[in-house]
């Protein structure tokens, strides 16, 4: 077993972060991270440096080396090592080797690993790790790993049948099992505590079941997994799972998506994984269910609320700004575009992934390879067209986008052919279409002498109607614009030009102290831009002179303006409601977010993936909502509904006087048993 001291210091930095450790005399330990020093005593109480001198050398007692790495329980035919796939977030052991024969055991932690975790070293007393920005010591006692120890003081027959803990009428109809046996060292389960249920039919069904562990101190050990998870960077979780003893997260990195489930009941901890989160969901709450008919006999979890909201599971993250149209809600996932009924979730269909564009009735799904338009009613193809996609505008008919670096492409909307294709010169920046003219920006020249060039075309033919000179770029491409009929508002670098819309020359220029980061806003007679430093400048839109500034602690990259019924409110380091005459605050918000107002409410969306509704008048919070992962869209209110998505897969639709979120219709269906 490893017992663990209370030795653990939060400075110890950033994962990647060089850190090393000697061992001083008296059981004392010097911890090096970066340039800084630490020494503890052996119980974790830090120390002054200077108290005691560094000695070098490690020692051994007992049968077993010193720990070697940290990671999952080798079986017989492994080499030691972390296994990121299959070890955590179960219980993690430090691994040694036995001095007479070599082989390898493990001693089991107290508490799960950590996605990303170093074994530091040891000394003869402690065994030094480093995770999530901690230097934590566990005190190894040196065994033989056999048996219950091996297995967290558990006998090898209280491991349940993994097998046993769903049933074909869970899963699917002939759904199939296939079970896995695991080896710990030279110990070997007596039942399968791994468990493949295939479906006939659908592979997107399939579940895969573990049971992680098996302790007497399986709550704890559950809650700080789920702890972990919540606090780590690269994952996402899921407020809305139903009941007690379920947690569900998806990890997002190079290899893409992982979706997975934790449930816990009694003793035991199952770890589920599929490639669909619906089925993993239902999935889970019938394990649930069969784990506490066995060890909570009696117990039922109580069903899901009905709250008029609800949730849609997709297999990836929303990332489109979802579209309502009458009963209807169509939401674009990594993994498909959703018709979904606006009432109560329920899916109508479903196709290739794409971002939904609802214009004059015809349904447009917006790709990184191109455009789709389908009839929004029956799902049916009306024509698809692929190219390497950009910034994609549809308007009065037709459909404008970048390709590639260099070009322009306009297709017609209703049939998809191509009316025309222009070249610009140097490098694209961003299209905007306005009165019948496309507007298209690029750079070009040397590194360190771009030229900003806004190419006005017709709309209808492609032709080049006139060609403006913006300035230097100061290196960032030329892109950064907006168009109306009346103006055109184009940025390069720390700039802004004004530009008359019939002939392209410059009405005014304006200069900034930084570098403009976002497209400018225009709203009634003024223009809005925020720069790098944090300041958002408000600019008459006739002249260019500056009405008025404000100014924040830096850009927090969620800079966002909006303005409703006589109050401009701008997100960014903080939230402000001011006076769009004179900038004068009426109230501030210590929220780093973008916003958005419908009605009487203001929607900030914070970097930690809440959602906060506030009094429009008064900055008063009314509710929020934690969704788990990060902001993808921008909340959509209508018939009594907020749609948001988030980055964990979720589509929410909360209840607006109270942000409640709802189930999953299919949970809402499933009946326990």
């Amino acid at each position: 077993m490893v017992q663990r001291a209370r030795l653990r210091h939060g400075r110890a930095g950033n994962d990647g972060a060089w850190i090393g450790y000697e061992q001083a005399p008296e059981g004392f330990v010097v911890a090096d991270v970066h340039d800084e020093r630490f020494l503890f005593a052996e119980d974790g109480t830090p120390r002054p440096i200077s108290d005691l001198p560094i000695s070098h050398g490690l020692g051994g007692n007992g049968r077993w080396s010193m720990p070697l790495e940290v990671g999952r329980h080798p079986d017989v035919e492994d080499s030691a090592g972390f296994d990121s796939n299959n070890a955590w977030p179960l219980p993690g052991f430090l691994i040694s080797r036995d001095r007479d024969t070599g082989r390898l055991g493990a001693f089991p932690l107290d508490r799960p690993l950590p996605h990303y975790i170093t074994l530091l070293g040891s000394t003869s007393h402690l065994a030094l790790i480093h995770s999530d920005a901690h230097v934590t010591a566990f005190r190894p006692v040196y065994g033989r790993p056999t048996g219950p120890v091996a297995l967290g003081g558990v006998p090898p027959g209280d491991w349940p049948d993994a097998c046993s803990l769903l049933t074909p009428r869970d899963v699917a109809p002939g759904a199939r099992f296939l079970p896995g046996r695991r080896s710990l060292g030279r110990l070997t389960l007596p039942k399968p505590v791994t468990c493949d249920w295939v479906p006939p039919e659908d592979d997107r069904g399939v579940v895969s079941l573990s049971v992680s562990w098996v302790s007497p101190d399986a709550g704890a050990l559950f809650a700080a997994a789920a702890g972990q998870i919540k606090g780590h960077e690269s994952f996402d979780y899921d407020p809305t799972i139903e009941g007690e003893g379920i947690f569900s997260y998806t990890a997002h990195g190079p290899r893409g998506t992982f979706g997975a489930t934790l449930v816990n009941v009694g003793p035991v901890i199952v770890h589920l994984t599929s490639p669909s989160r619906l089925v993993q969901r239902l999935a889970a709450a019938r394990v649930r269910d069969n784990l506490m008919a066995r060890y909570r006999p009696g117990e039922r979890v109580r069903p899901p609320a009905r709250t008029g909201g609800w949730t849609h599971l997709a297999d990836e993250g929303v990332r489109a700004d979802p579209v309502v149209d009458g009963d209807v809600v169509y939401a674009g996932a990594d993994d498909g575009l959703y018709a979904l009924d606006a009432a109560t979730g329920r899916m109508r269909w479903r196709s290739g992934p794409a971002a939904p564009m609802l214009v004059d009735g015809l349904l447009y799904g917006a790709r990184s390879d191109g455009v789709a338009a389908v009839d929004a009613a029956t799902d049916r193809m009306r024509w698809n067209r692929q190219f390497d996609a950009s910034d994609i505008v549809i308007q009065a008919g037709g459909v404008y986008a970048g390709v590639g670096f260099t070009h322009v492409i306009a297709l017609d909307a209703a049939t998809g052919k191509q009316r025309w294709r222009f070249r610009v010169p140097g490098s694209l920046g961003n299209v905007a279409v306005a009165a019948g003219t496309v507007y298209v920006s690029s750079q070009e020249g040397r590194v360190g002498s771009e030229q900003g060039l806004l190419s006005a075309l017709d709309a209808k033919t492609g032709a080049l109607r006139w060609r403006s000179r913006l300035g230097a770029a100061n290196s960032i491409p030329a892109g950064y614009l907006t168009a109306t009929k009346e103006a055109i508002f184009a940025v390069t670098g720390a700039r802004v030009v004004a530009l008359d819309p019939a002939t392209g020359k410059a009405r005014w220029r304006a200069g900034f102290g930084d570098l403009v980061r976002y497209d400018p806003i225009m709203i009634g007679g003024t223009v809005y831009l925020g720069d790098l430093a944090g300041r958002t400048y408000a600019l008459d839109t006739a002249s260019g002179q500056e009405r008025w500034r404000l100014t924040t602690a830096g850009d927090s990259g969620l800079w966002s303006v909006t303005e409703s019924r006589g109050t401009v409110y701008i997100g960014g380091q903080d939230l402000h409601a001011l006076d769009p005459e004179t900038g004068q605050e009426r109230w501030s918000r210590p929220l780093t977010a973008k916003v958005s107002v419908h009605g009487d409410t203001v929607f900030a969306r914070d970097e930690g993936g809440m959602l906060h509704a506030l009094d429009a008048a008064t900055g008063a919070p009314r509710w929020r909502f934690q969704t788990g992962g990060h902001f993808q869209t921008l909340p959509v209110v209508a018939g009594g509904l907020v749609y948001v998505g988030s980055s964990n897969g979720n589509l929410y639709a909360l209840r607006a006087t109270d942000g409640l979120p709802g189930p999953n219709p299919a949970e809402l269906d499933r009946r326990p048993g």
